[in-house]
């Protein structure tokens, strides 16, 4: 209906065709320095940093792997305690950075607000079994005795 009375106006004032653009040419106008355009930055800033960060602490993860295989070989071969050290000080150093891996995990989820996926609450419940199961295990529950 608006393109035939857009025709008809071209018609009568004697002007060019309307120029019609399709949705997905637009884009959303956020104004310089709003709360809005700041929030999408800061969110495209802590997704590019988290993975960044992941990145780089998953590659030094990796290549210390690769240099405690190759430490403890050369330890093995010369049987010194120095070179048995320094592959457990690699060692150590590699749990600390999976543990901070782990920890940039657990802050990019505070950040968020996304919960781990590992926890779960149940609503419902379901008993299979018999009453009387079902009041024998309530007993031992109210007695302390918990057992499989």
């Amino acid at each position: 209906m608006t393109t035939q009375f857009n025709k008809k106006m071209e018609k009568l004032f004697d002007v060019s065709p309307t120029v019609t653009y399709d949705d997905s040419d637009l884009q959303e106008y956020i104004p310089a320095g709003s709360d809005q355009e700041l929030d999408k930055l800061l969110d495209h800033d802590l997704r590019q940093d988290y993975e960044k960060t992941r990145d780089k602490l998953d590659s030094l993860i990796e290549k210390g792997t690769d240099a405690i295989d190759s430490m403890l070989a050369i330890a093995r071969e010369s049987e010194k305690a120095r070179d048995f050290e320094v592959a457990g000080n690699m060692i150590k150093t590699i749990v600390d950075a999976s543990k901070e891996l782990l920890e940039v995990q657990k802050k990019m989820r505070d950040i968020t607000g996304k919960k781990d996926s590992g926890t779960t609450n149940i609503k419902n419940a379901v008993f299979v079994g018999s009453t009387a199961d079902l009041l024998k295990a309530m007993k031992d529950i109210k007695n302390g005795n918990l057992e499989n």
